[in-house]
């Protein structure tokens, strides 16, 4: 068996590149400048309210099916009261995302949860540049304790991820995951 630092230093290898890419050359990179307007930060919104009400009405069900002692909370509210809308039937994508194995939704989660933590320093850059009124919900989630939901999504992996074969599973939908991202991050412009 793997040493616990093992597993986790071969998912942040394996995983960066395609993290990075993400962050630096997508709409993403946006998000801590100074030049940053409503309308783009709206519109970056928009693009992660679109990914993600279809993984909460079809993967993360799943998910907390098969991992019932881990509460993967959603984040769909704090997103809909930063972009002022009520409901997630307003923006849609068809996307598909039933039947995927543990490992699948085990790499899916691994992206939202770990970017909850990214999540803490945009929402501070996004207060300091559009001040203290402007409502960074989704980044800065004030009913999250993100530190203490990252340990427990870590140990849950670690547990979960018991062979070569399942950690080659799990990295494969993490990347897939950043990859979708990626080119629908992409697609918004720089």
């Amino acid at each position: 068996m793997w040493s616990t630092e093992g597993i986790l230093r071969t998912i942040r290898t394996e995983t960066n590149p395609l993290h990075q890419k993400l962050e630096q050359e997508t709409a993403l990179s946006e998000l801590m400048s100074e030049n940053l307007t409503e309308a783009r930060y709206r519109s970056i919104l928009r693009t992660f309210y679109k990914r993600l009400s279809v993984l909460e009405e079809t993967v993360f069900p799943d998910f907390r099916v098969h991992f019932p002692d881990f509460e993967l909370n959603s984040r769909i509210k704090p997103l809909q009261e930063d972009l002022g809308i009520s409901s997630n039937t307003e923006i849609r994508n068809d996307l598909s995302g039933s039947g995927l194995s543990e490992m699948q939704l085990l790499g899916i989660a691994y992206v939202w949860e770990g970017s909850k933590l990214g999540g803490q320093l945009i929402s501070r850059a996004l207060t300091k540049h559009f001040g203290n009124d402007f409502q960074t919900r989704f980044f800065g989630n004030p009913d999250s304790s993100t530190g203490a939901d990252w340990k427990n999504f870590r140990e849950l992996l670690l547990r979960e991820i018991d062979s070569s074969e399942k950690l080659a599973v799990f990295i494969g939908s993490a990347n897939a995951e950043f990859k979708f991202l990626y080119e629908e991050f992409l697609s918004l412009g720089k």
